[in-house]
């Protein structure tokens, strides 16, 4: 069995160390949220749905509106 000189453990332990620092020193990005705009997302959900054009979403449109309907669990 071979042991290993003292430079070459010094220098392997010096570079496990900057390993280890370097990995630490990243931090993750924070996610940033996707733009949205409610108004737009309202105005289009009634542009979509509304097929009688009287502002409101009732009847049979609802119906054909499942997706945008709060359902109760």
């Amino acid at each position: 069995m071979k042991i290993a000189s003292p430079t070459y453990r010094a220098s392997a332990l010096v570079l496990a160390i900057l390993f280890c620092l370097a990995g630490c020193d990243r931090k993750p990005t924070a996610a940033k949220p996707p733009a949205l705009d409610p108004a737009a997302i309202a105005a289009g959900a009634m542009t979509a749905y509304d097929s009688n054009g009287d502002g409101q979403i009732s009847g049979d449109e609802l119906e054909k509106a499942a997706s945008v309907v709060d359902h109760p669990s």
